[in-house]
């Protein structure tokens, strides 16, 4: 049974890969933009609303999409948005274009990860999310061009469906960023994640750890 769960890989949670994040509570990392020194790219602030979207508007007008393999259209969205799409080869963007960059989700589709929550309340979401005995996360971040951006609470949010996603899910959830447009020329946008949870571990019999790096040109 395959699911997808970090944002930017196909993963079966039971068998091959699977991705998730750890902590006992909510975790002491922050949301940090770092600049990236005369190339652009940096995170915008978690409550920022770029081109009239929200992180909720985006995660919900792209959830769809990111369940899937990528294989088909991209959501229609004014954003170049970064996923793993099995041939690694670079994001071609036009000078000004922003980045939507999805890091993490997790979805109510079998198989259930722990007592996944009502996403639209805000404490049992932030309570699943980084609980040790749930999902469990420890850190999700975002590099780019080296400079290193932790994301913290701020940047989860869940998003509920009348109709279900293509992975069967009514509910989802995430942890993603908007980058500011990059300057001309090739850059490196890494994402990366740690789970531990109790709940994750009773899935894939371990601990989940990635890292995915995509090349961005900009001409």
């Amino acid at each position: 049974m395959r699911k997808l769960i970090v944002s930017m890989c196909t993963v079966a949670v039971l068998g091959a890969m699977t991705a998730f994040v750890v902590d006992a509570g909510v975790p002491n990392v922050t949301g940090k933009s770092v600049t990236a020194p005369l190339a652009g790219g940096n995170v915008a602030p978690a409550q920022a609303q770029a081109k009239g979207y929200s992180l909720t508007k985006l995660a919900t007008a792209t959830a769809a999409f990111n369940v899937t393999d990528h294989s088909g259209t991209p959501p229609n969205v004014p954003f170049q948005m970064l996923v793993w799409r099995g041939d690694n080869e670079p994001f071609h963007v036009r000078p000004g274009t922003m980045l939507y960059v999805p890091i993490l989700y997790n979805s109510d589709s079998p198989p259930v990860v722990g007592n996944y929550p009502d996403v639209t309340d805000r404490a049992a979401l932030l309570d699943y999310w980084y609980s040790q005995e749930e999902f469990g996360v420890v850190y999700t971040n975002i590099t780019v061009d080296g400079q290193v951006t932790s994301l913290g609470p701020d940047y989860l949010v869940g998003v509920k469906f009348a109709q279900p996603l293509p992975d069967t899910a009514m509910q989802y959830m995430t942890v993603a960023a908007v980058l500011t447009p990059l300057t001309k020329g090739q850059h490196t946008v890494e994402i990366s994640a740690l789970a531990t949870g109790d709940a994750i571990q009773a899935v894939i019999g371990g601990n989940f750890e990635f890292s995915v790096v995509y090349t961005v040109i900009v001409k």
